[in-house]
C-alpha cells in the first residue's frame, strides 16, 4: 500500500499515467480487486493489472536483471526469445506489457536494490520510530527520484516495497472493496471514545523485541486511569496476545473476531484490511515498533500513531 500509494502521488506531480502490476505471492495472496475498489484520478489515468508471480522480472532475462537489457544485442535476443516462449502464460494485457518493456533504458528503472542501499538497516533494529525513518530515506533517495522523472519519456519501471515520497493524501484513492467496507462498518458502530491497539508478532522480528505485550498493558491502564470510560480495538496476529488483554481488560477490548492469520489465504489478507481500516477510525493507535501496518492505518485516519517500546 506504501509503494502504490506514494507512486500515485508521484504520478499526479509528474502528469504521467499509472499502470499498477499486482503480483500475488505467499505473502499477500489475493488480488487487487479483492481488497480495492480501482483509483479513478481525474487528473491521471490508473490501470490495474492482475500479474502472474514473478512478472514481469522472470520473463524478461535469465538474469533477473531487466538493468542489462540493452547493453549487448544478445541480451536483446534473449528478450525476444523468452517473449516468444512465455506470452503464451500471459493474458493479453500482461502481453503488452512486457513487450513494451523492450523500450525500457537503465535509467528509466529503479528497483528495491536501488532503495535499499539508500536505506539505514544499519539503525533498523534500534529504537529508532518509523516515522524518522522514512524521512531520512526520503532525503537520500530525492535525487533519485528527480533523476528518474527526468529520464522516463514514454515508459518507466518501479519496482519497490517502499514509499518514494512522503505521505500526503491518508490514502484516499486505495479505498476497500464494497464487501470489507460493509465489515469495516459493522466492527466501527462498536467504538466509542476508542483507541487502537496493534500488536504485531510473528512475522516481525523488530516489533516482538521492542514491543512488548507488558508495554502495551502498563499504556492502556494509564489511559483508563485517566479516561475510565475509554475502549480499545486491538489488532494482532497473536491469538495468545488476545487471550492475554482480554483476560486483563475484559469488555474494554474490542476485536473483529478471525481465526485465519496465513498471507498465503486470500481471506487472511482480507480480514487484515478490515483491521487496518478499523483502526484508522479510532482516536490514536498504539503501534508494534518499526510496523508499516501500524502506520498506515494512523495515515488513513490522520491520527496520531505511538509506537510502543520499552523507552516510553
Amino acid at each position: 500500500m506504501r509503494a502504490i500509494d506514494s507512486t500515485i502521488s508521484w504520478c499526479q506531480k509528474n502528469k504521467q499515467d499509472l499502470t499498477i502490476l499486482w503480483n500475488p505471492n505467499e505473502a499477500l495472496n489475493c488480488s487487487f480487486r479483492s481488497l480495492f475498489e480501482i483509483p479513478k484520478i481525474p487528473s491521471i489515468s490508473i490501470t490495474v493489472l492482475e500479474c502472474p508471480l514473478g512478472f514481469p522480472e522472470r520473463y524478461m532475462s535469465n538474469r533477473g536483471n531487466i538493468k542489462g537489457f540493452k547493453v549487448k544485442i544478445i541480451r536483446r535476443i534473449d528478450f525476444y526469445l523468452r517473449y516468444l516462449f512465455t506470452k503464451r502464460d500471459l493474458n493479453k494485457e500482461c502481453s503488452r506489457v512486457l513487450w513494451e518493456f523492450r523500450k525500457l533504458s537503465a535509467d528509466s528503472i529503479l528497483t528495491n536494490e536501488d532503495f535499499e542501499k539508500n536505506y539505514s538497516f544499519d539503525i533498523y533494529f534500534g529504537k529508532e520510530v518509523l516515522n524518522q525513518l522514512d524521512l531520512l530515506f526520503y532525503s537520500k533517495i530525492q535525487q533519485i527520484m528527480e533523476d528518474f522523472a527526468q529520464n522516463v519519456d514514454e515508459l518507466g519501471f518501479i519496482s519497490s516495497c517502499y514509499r518514494i515520497q512522503h505521505e500526503e493524501g491518508n490514502y484516499k484513492f486505495l479505498v476497500p472493496a464494497r464487501h470489507l467496507s460493509d465489515r469495516i462498518k459493522q466492527v466501527v458502530r462498536r467504538f466509542g471514545n476508542t483507541i487502537g491497539v496493534h500488536i504485531r508478532r510473528t512475522d516481525h522480528v523488530a516489533a516482538t523485541a521492542y514491543s512488548e505485550t507488558g508495554f502495551f498493558v502498563t499504556k492502556m491502564k494509564n489511559i483508563l486511569a485517566k479516561e475510565p470510560d475509554s475502549t480499545f480495538f486491538l489488532a494482532t496476529d497473536d491469538l495468545t496476545v488476545r487471550a492475554e488483554l482480554k483476560a486483563e481488560f475484559g469488555n474494554k477490548i474490542i476485536y473483529y473476531d478471525k481465526e485465519i492469520f496465513d498471507r498465503n489465504n486470500p481471506e487472511a489478507i482480507e480480514i487484515a484490511l478490515v483491521e487496518m481500516f478499523c483502526l484508522a477510525q479510532t482516536k490514536q493507535i498504539l503501534g508494534s515498533h518499526l510496523s508499516t501496518f501500524s502506520q498506515v492505518a494512523a495515515n488513513i485516519g490522520g491520527i496520531v500513531m505511538e509506537e510502543i517500546i520499552n523507552n516510553k
